[in-house]
């Protein structure tokens, strides 16, 4: 698995929640804001937690592709990647 943060393009405010599998392989939310998030058997699962967290808001939710990995806190590593900048 690559590292997420090499990988992501720079994602919009408006995106919420980050869904991809994590170094074990199982399906996970992340929530920009840590309110939210879980451990799911699959991605539709995973996917449809998310949407239904944001009344299915267009843009709201991110699918890493399946060669990435999330971290314990990829929006932490997103930030620092743009500060780096």
């Amino acid at each position: 698995m690559k590292h997420f943060v090499e990988n992501t393009p720079k994602l919009s405010e408006k995106c919420r929640f980050l869904v991809g599998r994590n170094l074990c392989g199982d399906w996970v939310v992340c929530d920009r804001r840590k309110q939210v998030g879980g451990i799911f058997v699959d991605q539709g699962s995973a996917v449809h937690f998310a949407e239904s967290e944001t009344n299915h808001e267009p843009g709201s939710v991110w699918c890493v592709g399946e060669e990435a990995c999330l971290l314990a806190d990829p929006w932490e590593d997103l930030n620092a990647k743009d500060r780096a900048r």
